[in-house]
């Protein structure tokens, strides 16, 4: 049974190439895991405070609504809130659907580390 070369292995440019494009594969599978989980993350944390500032906002208006005084003034009132309300849903709107396009940034991430992962074996 003839022996593996591993140093005539290592100096063969075939299976230099295919060293290099692994190691390349693997670290731009790295950097785009880490970054979509950092964007994940930023995404998670600013819905979790617009949903608190929704929250408050609400707490607020009910507390308003039990001690206004005439109707005018709840009216003026509500449609300050419902403005605030509306901004606040406009941005969790968008917060959602950049969530959205980091999730499916993370799938297709995960996809593309499983094919690499395939192909290595």
């Amino acid at each position: 049974m003839m022996a593996f070369d591993y140093r005539s292995e290592v100096k063969r440019p075939v299976s230099l190439a295919l060293a290099g494009a692994a190691i390349l594969g693997w670290l731009l599978a790295l950097g785009i895991g880490l970054s979509s989980s950092d964007q994940r993350q930023e995404t998670q944390t600013e819905i979790t405070r617009l949903q608190q500032a929704e929250a408050t906002l609400q707490q607020q208006l009910n507390e308003q609504q039990r001690i206004a005084g005439t109707l005018a003034e709840l009216q003026a009132r509500v449609a300050g809130a419902e403005q605030q309300l509306t901004q606040i849903t406009q941005a969790r709107e968008q917060a959602q659907a950049q969530l959205a396009t980091l999730q499916q940034s993370l799938q297709t991430t995960q996809q593309q580390l499983a094919q690499v992962t395939q192909a290595r074996e």
